[in-house]
C-alpha cells in the first residue's frame, strides 16, 4: 500500500514539474508557474500562490515553458509539441518529427490542447491580428481678415501598425496657404519610422522622411536615421520612450546645389493619459551636425488630445508645433518656425 502511495506521489510531481515555468518581468521580477495561454496582450501562468495571473505582454522579458504547447507564429503556422525555453528567449519545439526554435515575441497565440486558440474570431473562422492598424485622417483650417487676408489648409494622414513589440508609423502632410490672394505655403512631408523592442526595454529603429518646401527654398530635403531605442516607461497609461542613433541629412536648393550633413538623431516620445477622457502627446527630435555641433536641426510637437464622439472616432487636438534650423536655407526664411493649431481628427481602427 504504501508502495503504490509513493508511486502515485512521483507520478505527481513529475507531472508538476514537466508543466513547471517561469515568467520574467521588465523589472526584474519571477513568477514560478505554468503556461496557460498567449494572447494578442497578456501572458496567462498558473501558480501555486495566487491562480492564474494576467502578465500584460509589454512588461514580459522571457520565460520559460514546459511540456505540451500549441503556438502560432506571426507567419501563421501551427506547431504543436513539447516544448523547451532556452536562455535567449527561443521556444524549442519537438513534435515528433521536426524540431522548431521560434522566438517568443513571434509568438501571436499559445495555448495547452483541450482549449482553444485565445485568437480566434469565432464569427469568420480565423485568428484575430495580433498587429493593429490604427488610421488618422487631420484637418486644419485657419484663416484671418481685416488688414490681411490670409488662408492656410493643412491636410495630414498617420497610419500605425502596432503590436506588443514593435510598431510601424507611416505619415504624410500637405501645407498650402495664400497671403491676399497670392500663394504663401506650399509644404509636402512624408514619412515612415520602425521600431522593434526584442529585448523588452531596449529596441532599434530606423526612419527615413522626405520634404519639399517651396518657399523655404527646398527642392528636396531627406532624412535618414537609425539607431537604438529605449523604454524609460511603459505603462498603460504613460509611455515615455527615448533614441539616439545617427543620421544624413540631404538637401537639394531650388536655386540650385545641395548639402549633405552627417549627424546624430536623438529623440523622445511621451504618451500620458491622465484622464479617460484627455491625453497629452509630445515628440521631440534634435539633429545636430557631427562635424559642427552649432548646426543642427529641432522639431517639437506638443497637445492635448480629447475625443469629442462616441467610440473616440472623432477627436479635437489643441497643441503647438516648432522647428528650428539653424542655418536656414536662404538669407529670407527664418530659423524658427512656430505653429500653433486647433485640429480636427477622424481616427478609427
Amino acid at each position: 500500500m504504501q508502495r503504490k502511495f509513493w508511486s502515485l506521489w512521483a507520478l505527481l510531481i513529475c507531472t508538476s514539474l514537466a508543466q513547471a515555468g517561469w515568467v520574467e518581468t521588465l523589472d526584474g521580477s519571477r513568477i514560478n508557474g505554468s503556461l496557460v495561454k498567449i494572447d494578442d496582450t497578456h501572458v496567462e501562468v498558473q501558480t501555486a500562490f495566487a491562480g492564474v495571473l494576467r502578465i500584460p505582454r509589454t512588461q514580459v522579458m522571457k520565460m520559460d515553458v514546459q511540456g505540451v504547447v500549441i503556438l502560432r507564429t506571426e507567419q501563421g503556422d501551427v506547431i504543436e509539441g513539447n516544448v523547451r525555453s532556452d536562455s535567449l528567449g527561443r521556444f524549442r519545439i519537438d513534435d515528433g518529427q521536426v524540431r522548431h526554435r521560434v522566438h517568443w515575441r513571434s509568438v501571436t497565440s499559445a495555448w495547452r490542447p483541450g482549449a482553444e486558440d485565445p485568437l480566434m474570431d469565432e464569427d469568420v473562422g480565423e485568428p484575430m491580428q495580433v498587429r493593429k492598424w490604427n488610421l488618422q485622417l487631420s484637418f486644419d483650417l485657419r484663416g484671418r481678415t481685416g488688414n490681411t487676408e490670409r488662408l492656410v489648409n493643412i491636410i495630414r494622414v498617420n497610419a500605425r501598425r502596432e503590436g506588443p513589440h514593435d510598431r510601424l508609423d507611416l505619415y504624410g502632410s500637405y501645407n498650402f496657404g495664400t497671403l491676399n490672394g497670392v500663394r504663401s505655403d506650399d509644404e509636402i512631408i512624408m514619412g515612415t519610422r520602425y521600431t522593434s523592442f526584442p529585448q523588452g526595454r531596449i529596441g532599434w529603429f530606423v526612419r527615413e522622411e522626405l520634404e519639399r518646401d517651396r518657399f523655404e527654398g527646398i527642392h528636396l530635403r531627406s532624412t535618414t536615421a537609425a539607431g537604438a531605442s529605449f523604454r524609460f516607461i511603459f505603462e498603460p497609461d504613460l509611455k515615455w520612450e527615448g533614441s539616439s542613433g545617427l543620421s544624413n541629412r540631404y538637401e537639394n536648393y531650388r536655386t540650385g546645389g545641395d548639402d549633405n550633413a552627417l549627424g546624430l538623431d536623438l529623440g523622445m516620445t511621451l504618451t500620458w493619459d491622465f484622464n479617460p477622457k484627455v491625453r497629452l502627446r509630445s515628440r521631440m527630435n534634435y539633429l545636430p551636425a557631427l562635424d559642427n555641433m552649432s548646426e543642427f536641426f529641432f522639431e517639437q510637437d506638443s497637445g492635448l488630445e480629447i475625443p469629442i464622439s462616441a467610440r473616440n472616432f472623432w477627436r479635437l487636438q489643441v497643441g503647438v508645433h516648432s522647428r528650428y534650423n539653424s542655418r536656414p536655407p536662404s538669407a529670407t526664411a527664418r530659423r524658427l518656425d512656430t505653429e500653433y493649431y486647433t485640429r480636427l481628427v477622424l481616427s478609427w481602427d
